[in-house]
């Protein structure tokens, strides 16, 4: 069943109208845990990072995927990283092939933010 109300916001930090609601989320074509595994590998903390944190650090990206299924303007939202590490993770996530959402039958965008946890210890 369709929902005729999708909600849909303004986000300034990405400059565009994206849908917060939607009728059938996008689907990542190689699936969320490839995706995370390959974070996995290529997240790395930075040594002051380690040296002052304790437990776990958590990192928030979020990007907008288009109504074609692109990821475009990825930031990350909480956390630091070398430039390296961050370029890296920005090639990966620039990489990935998404179904994109839809609203009453139409492609629309819509913002993710993805919550990463790096374990220290």
């Amino acid at each position: 069943m369709q929902d005729l109300t999708c909600k849909i916001k303004y986000d300034s930090l990405h400059g565009m109208d994206c849908y917060l609601k939607v009728d059938r989320e996008p689907i990542l074509e190689d699936g969320m845990g490839n995706l995370l595994k390959l974070i996995g590998k290529n997240l790395r903390v930075r040594e002051i990072d380690k040296r002052t944190s304790t437990g776990h650090i958590k990192y928030v990206f979020s990007f907008i995927i288009s109504e074609d299924g692109e990821v475009i303007s990825i930031r990350l939202e909480r956390g630091k990283l070398d430039k390296e590490v961050y370029d890296k993770l920005y090639n990966l996530f620039k990489s990935t092939n998404w179904q994109p959402a839809r609203c009453n039958d139409d492609y629309v965008p819509i913002k993710i933010e993805l919550p990463i946890y790096a374990t220290l210890g």
